[in-house]
């Protein structure tokens, strides 16, 4: 959610349209183009729930970009 908003004034939030249960809207070609437009498609009620996906885990940032490019290669093959 907030990659979605990000480097927007708090005035800029106006107008967004609020999250819909119909997922038909959804999934539409037209709504998931403009998020990558401007960030201002539908997004569903599930997307706000309480629980998330998956639990939330620290960036590990004392690795180098080499030994994280070595250990997600190593995920890949």
């Amino acid at each position: 959610m907030t990659e979605l908003l990000q480097g927007r004034a708090l005035d800029a939030l106006e107008g967004f349209p609020e999250p819909g249960f119909d997922m038909s809207e959804i999934n539409a070609v037209t709504n998931l183009e403009i998020h990558f437009v401007d960030s201002s498609g539908v997004i569903s009620w599930n997307f706000m729930r309480d629980t998330p996906d998956f639990p939330f885990s620290d960036w590990n940032f004392s690795t180098s970009t080499q030994e994280d490019y070595e250990w997600l290669v190593a995920r890949w093959c």
